[in-house]
């Protein structure tokens, strides 16, 4: 019997290509590759086809001359620039690179590099949904769990967040820790925290002390209206070097050019939680999102990654 092969002519999606296109996937820095991103092809408005990166974060596919390719990158908790390149072939091309701009979270992968301990941990509520949770124990006391990502001194870090407790002792406030380099003693840090049920939020710089505590001093404060009845809000701060403006529930309700940015060309931000006046306070979190021209993940910049860099807890001292 013979074996009859059929060759199709005219289907732009089935043609290797007389041009190879080409590019890489980096930090937003340019230098470091990103290995396992899936770059999405369409050619001619055909379904869309992928590559993979390899370990350098290069790729590269094949077109003909008029082809109309769509092309754009992903991977998981990753977001990227352009997106997408769109262009039509008139020849090689060996630079169409992407670029990390943004990070997110919702906390549905366990390995996505937050902490976990006896204070913070991966959930699903009564719902199914998936969350990350935050106990404090201790009047006076917080935890700080800072995401597995660095970033530059210009950047935006948002979250949502409701408060979980259910007895009537405990209770407290939440929100974002940023502007961190380390948690070592004569350090200092910011954080924007809230406390939904009294429509009150403040920014407070935090300046770390020896033996476990810190001292604190309120920079802005004020109630406002903003917050949902559910109790379940987006918190937000939007930080442009040494102006900061703090957002609930997408909209801005202050700022301020009171802040001292850190001498260095990369910071930590992450998750908050304060047991204020009680015994305890429980916290949930989803939908952590960063946004940033420059960041990369905190082990390539601040070296190897442990439990006690990524979360810390102290006893604040109010000013």
């Amino acid at each position: 019997m013979g074996i009859v092969f059929l060759l199709f002519s005219g289907c732009g999606a089935f043609k290797t290509g007389e041009f190879k296109i080409s590019g890489r996937v980096t930090e937003a820095d340019g230098r470091e590759g990103i290995a396992g991103v899936k770059i999405y092809y369409e050619k001619n408005y055909y379904s869309a086809r992928y590559v993979w990166t390899d370990s350098s974060g290069y790729w590269s596919i094949w077109a003909d001359e008029n082809d109309r390719l769509l092309i754009w990158a992903e991977k998981a908790h990753h977001m990227f620039q352009p997106a997408p390149a769109k262009f039509t072939v008139d020849g090689k091309r060996d630079n169409i690179n992407f670029q990390v701009v943004g990070w997110s979270d919702n906390f549905s992968d366990p390995n996505s590099g937050w902490v976990e301990d006896s204070y913070a941990k991966f959930i699903k509520d009564g719902t199914g949904e998936d969350l990350y949770e935050i106990l404090v124990t201790g009047v006076g006391s917080s935890v700080k769990v800072t995401a597995p990502m660095v970033m530059p001194t210009s950047y935006t870090l948002g979250v949502t967040g409701y408060t979980a407790d259910v007895l009537p002792d405990v209770g407290g406030m939440y929100g974002i820790v940023f502007n961190v380099y380390s948690f070592s003693p004569g350090d200092y840090y910011y954080v924007f925290r809230v406390r939904p049920g009294d429509a009150y939020y403040e920014l407070v710089k935090v300046e770390i002390l020896s033996n476990g505590y810190t001292d604190s001093t309120t920079i802005l404060e004020g109630p406002n209206s903003i917050f949902t009845d559910s109790g379940i809000n987006i918190l937000e701060v939007r930080v442009n070097w040494n102006k900061v403006e703090l957002c609930v529930n997408n909209e801005v309700v202050d700022s301020t050019t009171n802040f001292l940015p850190h001498d260095s060309s990369f910071v930590q931000a992450g998750l908050y939680a304060y047991a204020e006046a009680k015994s305890s306070h429980t916290v949930r979190f989803d939908d952590f999102n960063l946004s940033a021209i420059g960041f990369s993940p905190r082990w390539k910049v601040m070296g190897v990654m442990s439990s006690e860099q990524l979360l810390h807890k102290d006893l604040e001292i109010k000013e």
